[in-house]
């Protein structure tokens, strides 16, 4: 066989390998779990006509969070995107969540690693008492199917509120893949950015302690 025959037949296979390659380098963080690339879901699906203030409600999940009208976005915190709440219910603008501390979580229902780090979320939500030091938020992403999302999130024993971003719009600050964790300061500013699933509570837990003082 010739050399040019050989270059021929190998030349496709070794293009492929190399794009596999930076794939998989791009959706892994030092430090952090499995993350997986956002879909292209598309549009809503399933029960998309489902009334989801009710869904919301039987599942036991919270509103969305009230949010300061007045504040202007920083360079170092949240962007001035407006998502809806997944109950479809209103809409509110990221950089408008001040006054107390945030963890925000970016998951999907169709994200493996999302699944497996979600009772760790439960755990670390129910840790904090009634009086919790620190606010949990969702932010679901480009899921077709926001009553499934809810029943995913009942199942998970989830109970903060969750936004909706089925276009992916976050995915500008955040990059690629989820799950992803945004540590969130009083003042707005991102503090820090978990790349990849919380591999049990006490990361979670020592995450939340030593980049916003919270030690519950």
């Amino acid at each position: 066989m010739s050399r040019r025959l050989v270059a021929l037949l190998l030349g496709p296979a070794l293009v492929i390998a190399l794009v596999v390659g930076v794939v998989v380098a791009l959706n892994r963080e030092p430090g952090g779990g499995a993350t997986v690339p956002f879909s292209t879901a598309g549009a809503p699906t399933g029960d998309a006509g489902a009334d989801l203030v009710a869904v919301r409600e039987a599942a036991g999940i919270a509103a969305c969070p009230e949010v300061d009208a007045e504040a202007t976005a920083r360079e170092d915190g949240l962007p001035a995107i407006e998502l809806q709440c997944l109950d479809g219910s209103s809409g509110i603008t990221l950089s408008g969540l001040r006054g107390e501390p945030m963890i925000i979580n970016l998951w999907a229902t169709w994200c493996g690693p999302c699944r497996e780090e979600a009772p760790h979320l439960a755990a670390y939500a129910e840790g904090l008492g009634a009086d919790p030091p620190v606010q949990l938020l969702g932010i679901d992403i480009e899921d077709p199917d926001p009553a499934g999302a809810f029943r995913f999130a009942e199942a998970s024993n989830w109970t903060w509120p969750q936004l909706a971003d089925p276009e992916g719009r976050i995915r500008t600050l955040t990059g690629p893949a989820i799950p992803q964790t945004l540590f969130v300061d009083a003042d707005g500013r991102i503090v820090h950015t978990h790349y990849g699933a919380f591999s049990s509570v006490e990361q979670l837990q020592a995450t939340a302690e030593e980049q916003l003082g919270i030690d519950r």
